[in-house]
């Protein structure tokens, strides 16, 4: 992830649009139009929008600062888990219409928010959206005031966020279980497995597992497991949380080759493009970059030294960046699969997003667009934030949400229950 400037330079030409211009770039662009086979934005959305924009200003923001502590504590390969963490943030209008947005750990940085959005419409998300970068906040926060912003949107309008931005591509989307760590702080096969097993009941038929940085020998045990307790049926994809080496990343995909991995997500430090340039030239499972920085997204793209990324999409600046990435894969053929590691709540935007990008097929075998089932121990989850959790589907897929903005309803007596600080 980069600095927010880094991120405003390449998308400074857009700042010199009018409101309306804005409206009609984010509802009829190539990301959210064109690509997603709209063309544009209806008159009579058009004359909704001209009719609400005027009448509605933003008049409060709230930071829910969460934290639970975790039963069973557990490690990935360059870091660990011994409690969840998230920042619910609270937008609500003159007229008492509420957005939510989702990231991590905004405080220092509400005093420049409420100087950037307090009073302004809640429709000129872009506009805000650049004043925010201008400031050097990040692309994090960026992006939980612009899901928020585009949920007002939505209950305004009263049309779902996929509705507004183009037309969902489809109703429901298949989820992968993402699990599979390391016992935290001691790690063991029997830990993994019965970690495992209670996922393989609920019905996924895809998951991902970490995997790298132990001993090649208990690696391999390791997959033996999550493949055995899954299924033959299940596809399962490996990240190695960028902790590789070029030569280690190569031995690792060889064997990952071998039991027909779903993909191998990122094997490499970001910064390392010609050991991705060789890893993708070599290997032939797909090789998957997470989160490239903002300045280096499109070169991992144009070049070719991937055929999928995962970005995450709480750290990408919301809906108005997120149209570019569509944008930008969709040209170039790479399989865009924005990771979602956190709440029902961020949950819920993400799949209005994934209704959005296209694909050749809806096989999530082939390119289809997934969405990430956080699957290891989050009470913010389980105790799910929202009055109406996510579920996952008898088919292995989890419901677009239909109803206006994020389609979502957040119990604030949960808020209150998991917070640590609740900041106005």
């Amino acid at each position: 992830m980069t600095d927010s400037n880094t991120c405003k330079s390449e998308t400074s030409d857009f700042q010199q649009f009018s409101r309306r211009d804005c409206w009609r770039a984010a509802a009829g662009c190539a990301a959210a139009g064109t690509l997603v086979g709209t063309g544009g934005v209806s008159k009579e959305l058009e004359a909704a929008v001209e009719a609400e924009q005027d009448k509605t200003t933003i008049r409060d923001v709230k930071f829910y600062n969460l934290e639970a502590t975790l039963n069973d504590p557990f490690a990935w390969p360059n870091g660990y888990a011994e409690s969840r963490t998230a920042t619910a943030i609270r937008i609500e209008t003159d007229q008492g219409i509420v957005g939510w947005g989702h990231g991590w750990g905004f405080v220092k940085d509400l005093g420049i928010v409420k100087e950037v959005i307090l009073n302004q419409s809640p429709f000129d998300t872009w506009r805000l959206s650049q004043q925010l970068a201008a400031k050097w906040v990040t692309t994090d926060l960026r992006g939980a005031v612009d899901i928020a912003l585009w949920d007002i949107k939505g209950k305004v309008l009263g049309m779902p966020i996929h509705q507004l931005l183009g037309g969902a591509l489809r109703d429901r989307v298949f989820a992968y279980a993402c699990a599979g760590y390391y016992g935290h702080p001691k790690d063991s096969l029997d830990w993994l497995k019965n970690n495992t097993e209670p996922i393989a009941r609920e019905g996924f038929r895809y998951f991902k597992m970490k995997a790298g940085i132990k001993d090649f020998d208990y690696e391999k045990q390791r997959m033996d497991i999550v493949q055995n307790t899954m299924g033959k049926d299940c596809r399962i994809a490996v990240d190695s949380t960028t902790m590789l080496t070029v030569e280690s990343a190569m031995i690792l995909g060889r064997e990952l080759e071998a039991r027909n991995i779903w993909w191998f997500e990122d094997p490499l430090p970001a910064t390392n493009i010609e050991g991705y340039r060789r890893l993708s030239q070599e290997l032939k499972i797909p090789i998957c970059a997470h989160d490239p920085a903002c300045r280096d997204l499109k070169q991992f793209v144009k070049s070719e030294l991937v055929r999928q990324v995962n970005p995450w999409f709480g750290h990408e600046g919301g809906f108005s960046y997120c149209r570019q990435l569509i944008a930008i894969t969709s040209l170039h053929g790479v399989v865009l699969r924005p990771n979602c590691w956190s709440t029902h709540l961020q949950m819920a935007a993400a799949l209005h997003l994934l209704a959005l990008i296209p694909s050749r097929s809806e096989s999530p075998d082939q390119d289809a667009p997934v969405l990430e089932f956080d699957r290891s121990d989050n009470p913010l989850r389980e105790d799910s934030i929202l009055t109406q959790p996510l579920r996952l589907e008898s088919d292995g897929t989890v419901k677009v949400p239909s109803g206006p903005g994020l389609g979502v309803d957040v119990d604030e007596n949960k808020l209150k229950k998991y917070a640590v600080s609740v900041v106005s």
